[in-house]
């Protein structure tokens, strides 16, 4: 038996008191345990995995169906892309971007998903008074996510803890916005420090100070060239170690040696 552990499953409060001691039973039953992050494995270990057990195996994605589009960040198009619920920090995004707003008003916001924060965070665009900046375009296909990335010039994720101890993984968005090159702007959350070097390839903030996360974002929409490099930067490291193909090897050999293991026991 190989597990493959994703986000809430190893965090939310409620999921952990459900299945209590089961998680320590299937910790011993399994042959491997897969995770996305670091901060995932320590978890894990926290709740009394065997470290030798875990396999730290991020997501790999498909690089192809996301392009850049080879110019500056100059348009100040921001996207964000995630279901609508505590954990994303929607909340914390909008009101980031209506302070950087204030230095840019020509920027615009585009948020993509659905969920059931969806009226909160339209009541907030309406009282920050910013309707005419934010765009909701809400659940798309996938392959029209690319093509909106593709039209942007930087992506914005201000992911949090919830209250019932839910985080990310890895969040797949970020994976896709640097393989569409964009500038990312995000926080020091769970396994994002795993794929984000600050100042390197994206700005990370602290969860919650979304006055820090406009201050990044009015640096990206004030240093256009330099952001472009940045979005760069993340591409490469999203080709040199998150590529689909390559990350599908190393799952099937993950399970192949599991399986043979097994067998010889």
């Amino acid at each position: 038996m190989v597990v493959h552990f994703h986000g809430y499953d190893a965090y939310r409060q409620d999921v952990l008191n459900h299945y209590g001691d089961k998680y320590v039973i299937m910790f011993n039953t399994a042959t491997a345990i897969i995770v996305v992050s670091t901060h995932m494995k320590n978890q894990l270990m926290n709740l009394g995995c065997p470290e030798e057990k875990i396999y730290l195996l991020p997501y790999g994605i498909n690089t192809g169906q996301f392009h850049s589009t080879g110019s500056s960040s100059a348009k100040k198009i921001w996207v964000t892309c995630g279901r609508l619920v505590e954990k994303k920090g929607h909340t914390y995004t909008i009101k980031a971007f209506a302070m950087a707003l204030q230095q840019h008003s020509d920027a615009r916001l585009i948020i993509i998903g659905d969920g059931s924060l969806m009226n909160t965070c339209k009541q907030l665009v309406k009282e920050l008074g910013i309707m005419g900046s934010v765009e909701f375009i809400g659940s798309v296909e996938h392959k029209e996510v690319a093509k909106v990335f593709s039209t942007c010039s930087g992506f914005v994720q201000h992911s949090i803890t919830a209250n019932d101890g839910d985080r990310e993984g890895l969040p797949l968005a970020i994976l896709e916005a640097g393989a569409a090159s964009l500038p990312v702007v995000t926080t020091l959350h769970a396994g994002i420090p795993d794929l984000i070097e600050n100042s390197v390839n994206g700005w990370m903030v602290t969860e919650g100070d979304y006055q820090s996360m406009a201050n990044r974002m009015i640096w990206v929409m004030d240093h256009p060239e330099d952001a472009k490099k940045m979005g760069d930067y993340l591409f490469e490291k999203i080709r040199k170690f998150h590529d689909l193909d390559s990350y599908i090897n190393k799952l099937q050999s993950l399970i192949s040696d599991s399986l043979n293991s097994y067998i010889c026991e």
